[in-house]
């Protein structure tokens, strides 16, 4: 599995600890997903001291977000094996809102489309930790873990804020 940020290439998934990149009221990151045969697990996952973790979870029922253990979202987004996808999430502290939008290699400029509105948590605040296909346990919530790590195919990890 490679990852490449920007043009750097990462081997074996990425990390980054004190992740200053997410120093605004809006967010996005944008990456490519290709997905294998009955592949699941934790695909992205952002944490912020005394904040309980976000993620966003492959499951049987396709793509979910969760904040915390009490605030889980199921998207009903389901990817498609051995195809890459665009899959860009979009957070507005002015909004109050939390986007996933996710393009099919084979379908074209249609995207699914997932909201949260109202979402008035701040998920995303320069000096956390990103990890690309691990769960990260919370001192805020110990007893939360999830132990399905992603095994698939991410490109192009990209962000912007404002």
């Amino acid at each position: 599995m490679s990852c490449s940020i920007w043009g750097i290439v990462l081997i074996s998934g990425f990390g980054g600890k004190n992740f200053q990149l997410f120093d605004g009221e809006e967010m996005t990151t944008i990456f490519y997903l290709k997905t294998c045969t009955k592949c699941h697990g934790v695909v992205f996952s952002y944490i912020l001291p005394q904040s309980p973790p976000f993620s966003i979870d492959y499951t049987s029922a396709g793509l979910e977000l969760s904040h915390g253990p009490q605030m889980t979202y199921p998207t009903g987004i389901k990817l498609k094996d051995n195809v890459w996808h665009m899959i860009a999430l979009t957070w507005s502290l002015r909004l109050k809102e939390l986007q996933l939008v996710v393009f099919f290699q084979d379908r074209g400029p249609t995207p699914d489309v997932f909201k949260i509105n109202p979402f008035l948590k701040q998920p995303f605040k320069a000096g956390g930790i990103l990890s690309l296909g691990k769960f990260q346990i919370s001192s805020v919530v110990p007893k939360w873990q999830k132990t399905d790590n992603f095994v698939g195919c991410y490109d192009s990890l990209g962000f912007a804020f404002v």
